[in-house]
């Protein structure tokens, strides 16, 4: 019931109330849906006044849109007006033709470099060209071209604009998608992408490709899995057979991919990744995951579960070694503990009890010897030694000191002033200043280490 004026009026008037541009937006994109002649009208008495830019730019696509290709020529002419603009609307139009998309993407060039905002819609195009379904594959692959050429050539600013645009837009790309990372990391040193990059991938075989890659340089425990745990986790959500595969894979590799595979397992934000070691079908692979699972330092108490379903390998020679193991690490280095866990999980099959023979064995000889050893007063380290310990007591006590005499320095600004303030009331309750006493919740955490780690450290670590 408005007239075209009117129309105008309301448009600037509510454009210039940013709370509201949302629902103006909507209208001028689908103004052309519901009445193509008004809105090309409309367009008309737009582009002869001072209207912002940015209404007759979303007015255009929506006429676009709504099959009126002549929105097309307008908004390539907009080009000797505002650059940015024109390519605004050009990378947000819904093409609809072959011929549309070659002549829009002949524009595209020259690439800018150094612009942010012209670079930004230029990549942005590119990204919806690829995803158009219309587009040729010969344009396809140029597109690609043109986005390695801005991570190559772009300033750094410009660079991670473009890839966090790459990142998050760019879907069910993925071969491509991969091959830009590279270029990206090999331009920016900037690895902390890798925490989010792999968030909208499906296939997880990308994500194992750089880790394998990544590990190469440092094939060791040391290996910092953690830069990739979220790509792992997402992988295990949305394609859990297929991120088992490829976990069990690395134990038909070098055995110093056993490790890597030890490494995702144990990088479950939550418990561990459970895998099912008897899908590997070759007795060696079986016997690099054993290996390799029992070097691991840390949490074999949650390793050892997985391991156990070995035990009913068709393997003679797996069971064997994987007895040995065992054995081993239960009169060395984890004793009741471990021992506890494999007993937890035997059954009353005959089986299963001759399976956890030798293991007994090496617990009760773990226990002689250490009876043995305590009887004998000249190896005590309490007897030999406490004047070592005294010391190493006395110094922990003067650290400590030190520590809180720097805490009760620090001011009524410091971190630690809260602390400095809350009572603890008969050592099971706690209040701050008058508040009412409340009981001390009660928060721990532990980690399992391999004892063997604190016999000879640096021989432990070399051999890791």
């Amino acid at each position: 019931n408005y007239s075209i004026e009117e129309i105008v009026d309301i448009c600037i008037e509510v454009w210039n109330k940013e709370e509201a541009r949302t629902s103006l937006i909507g209208f001028l994109r689908d103004l052309g849906t519901i009445n193509i002649e008004k809105a090309k009208e409309l367009y008309t008495i737009l582009n002869k006044g001072d209207s912002p830019l940015r209404i007759i730019s979303y007015l255009l696509i929506g006429n676009y849109n709504a099959g009126d290709f002549q929105a097309l020529d307008f908004a390539l002419n907009l080009r000797s007006i505002d650059l940015t603009e024109s390519l605004f609307v050009l990378a947000r139009i819904n093409y609809m033709s072959e011929d549309d998309i070659s002549e829009v993407f002949n524009v595209i060039e020259p690439l800018n470099f150094t612009c942010k905002d012209i670079a930004d819609e230029q990549a942005y195009l590119l990204l919806h060209l690829i995803k158009n379904t219309k587009t040729p594959n010969e344009i396809l692959q140029k597109c690609y071209t043109l986005l390695a050429n801005f991570i190559t050539n772009g300033t750094l600013e410009i660079v991670d604009s473009i890839f966090h645009t790459i990142t998050y837009q760019l879907d069910n790309y993925e071969s491509e998608k991969y091959n830009l990372l590279h270029k990206y990391l090999s331009k920016t040193q900037n690895f902390n992408i890798i925490k989010t990059f792999f968030f909208n991938f499906k296939d997880p075989q990308y994500l194992f490709d750089l880790i394998k890659y990544s590990f190469s340089a440092i094939p060791t425990f040391r290996f910092p899995v953690e830069i990739f745990r979220d790509g792992i986790s997402h992988a295990w959500r949305e394609s859990k057979e297929k991120t088992e595969s490829l976990i069990l894979d690395l134990f038909n590799q070098h055995p110093a991919f056993s490790i890597l595979a030890v490494k995702i397992i144990l990088s479950a934000s939550y418990g561990i990744y459970e895998i099912d070691l008897l899908k590997l079908d070759k007795k060696e692979s079986q016997i690099n995951a054993i290996r390799s699972f029992c070097r691991s330092p840390i949490n074999f108490d949650k390793l050892v579960l997985l391991l156990l379903p070995l035990r009913n390998s068709r393997f003679k020679d797996v069971v064997l070694f994987l007895q040995e193991s065992l054995s081993s690490l239960v009169f060395h280095s984890y004793h009741e503990t471990i021992y506890e866990s494999i007993l937890n999980v035997m059954s009353e099959s005959i089986t299963d009890k001759e399976f956890i023979k030798p293991i007994k064995e090496a617990l009760d000889n773990y226990n002689k010897l250490r009876q043995l050893k305590e009887s004998i007063k000249d190896i005590d380290p309490i007897e030999n030694e406490s004047d070592l310990m005294q010391l190493y007591y006395r110094l922990e006590r003067e650290e400590q000191a030190k520590m809180m005499s720097k805490i009760n320095k620090g001011g009524e600004g410091s971190l630690m002033h809260l602390f400095k303030n809350t009572i603890i009331v008969r050592g099971n309750s706690w209040k701050i200043g008058d508040r009412e006493v409340s009981p001390l919740g009660k928060i721990e955490s532990k980690m399992l280490v391999d004892g063997s780690s604190y016999l000879n450290p640096d021989l432990y670590e070399s051999n890791l």
